[in-house]
């Protein structure tokens, strides 16, 4: 049997327990999950607008190991704080720089041409971050040849995002611990934080303990991991700019960037306040349909935090997800397989949020380990949801 963890405390009570911690294991267990019914009582919880989440902020921005106390393996934990800040502080000099750029010199180098080039640029951009940093990387829920995986992550570190191992690894520690503190961008602890404000921090030994061995044994992502800033924001706007001067600049670097920056964004946040939740996560993850054309499928994210190792987020017909289509298309083409896709079957085992009459569902899971050999399994759980957490979710 295996039981959704849950809890009786708020997101700052839970966020006490942890604080000072030592140990590295609850890195690896999963974090049970907060009440809902005693965040909204928290002291100084305030409602985020038009959703049933109430935020609590703690205080991270440009902080490294406020919450945590496992000591760092390859840096000190000053150098791990210096890093922390020196990398905000480059991540919000370059949002400033690119939303400079794009309101100052937008509506004076317009024309259609520019504008497809564009939406070309940042198309193949969110392949290499949907396709290739999310559904491939942090998930397997697809395999295709060395050279294609390589091309379609190094188009994900062209959207300027990060590079892969720290976004993999930052993703998985989203999923192991969905809407906790140790999830790196909860909307629990503040919508702009779970927004974007969650670049400018880290707990940096959660990012040294294991869950990217996968990546970090390769030669290529060791290199994009120190690559990938100096390629996107030195040299790639430099030639864009001598080889297509102005207008270049900012409808193939500029603008793409900026969006593929707010495409996630609005998912992290979005994504956990806003919409249906037609699965029992747990968590708060929520289906967006208004988002599905921009985020390219991602924007189904109660789906995907139910059936994580999915290749198709978008399960319905007629929910929209590009980068399925771009899978599928790969699969027809022989240059994919190995395509996860959750059957009929699992997807009506899975537990309902408007289904509580049952205490025994299935749920389908990601298996336990770092995703190498992730896939679909099906467990009985009993479903544990404090009263209060459900009067919240249907709120």
């Amino acid at each position: 049997m295996k039981e959704i963890p849950q809890s009786d405390l708020s997101f700052p009570e839970m966020f006490e327990r942890l604080r000072g911690c030592t140990d590295p294991e609850v890195l690896r267990e999963r974090t049970p999950k907060v009440c809902l019914a005693a965040q909204r009582a928290a002291p100084g919880a305030s409602r985020i607008w038009f959703s049933d989440v109430y935020s609590t902020p703690q205080g991270r921005p440009f902080s490294t190991g406020k919450l945590l106390a496992i000591p760092t393996t390859r840096i000190s934990s000053e150098a791990a704080f210096k890093t922390t800040v020196f990398n905000g502080t480059l991540r919000v000099a370059a949002l400033i720089v690119l939303h400079t750029v794009v309101a100052r010199y937008t509506a004076s180098t317009f024309t259609w041409g520019w504008a497809g080039a564009a939406s070309a640029v940042f198309s193949l951009n969110m392949i290499g971050l949907v396709a290739g940093f999310h559904r491939m990387l942090a998930h397997k829920s697809f395999t295709t040849a060395k050279w294609l995986e390589y091309l379609i992550a190094f188009l994900g570190a062209c959207g300027g995002q990060s590079h892969p191992i720290e976004w993999v690894s930052r993703h998985r520690q989203h999923h192991r611990h969905a809407d906790t503190p140790l999830d790196p961008h909860s909307p629990h602890e503040g919508f702009w934080w779970a927004y974007c404000l969650f670049l400018t921090g880290s707990e940096w030994s959660a990012m040294e303990y294991g869950n990217t061995p996968d990546l970090s044994s390769q030669k290529f992502y060791r290199v994009l991991q120190y690559t990938t800033n100096p390629l996107v924001y030195l040299l790639r706007p430099y030639v864009t700019y001598k080889l297509g001067g102005l207008a270049a600049l900012v409808w193939t670097w500029a603008i793409p960037i900026t969006l593929s920056f707010h495409s996630a964004f609005i998912m992290s946040a979005a994504g956990h306040c806003w919409g249906s939740r037609p699965y029992d996560t747990g968590d708060l993850s929520t289906n967006v349909w208004w988002l599905a054309v921009f985020t390219f499928g991602e924007a189904f994210h109660n789906n995907h935090h139910q059936f994580p190792t999915s290749a198709r987020a978008g399960l319905e017909w007629h929910e929209i997800d590009m980068c399925w289509l771009f899978i599928r298309g790969l699969e027809l083409l022989g240059l994919a397989w190995d395509v996860k896709v959750p059957s009929q079957r699992e997807r009506a085992l899975a537990p309902r949020t408007a289904d509580r009459s049952k205490l025994v569902l299935t749920e389908i899971t990601e298996e336990e380990g770092e995703g190498d050999d992730a896939h679909f399994v099906a467990a009985e759980i009993v479903l544990r949801a404090p009263a209060g957490a459900v009067k919240a979710k249907d709120a």
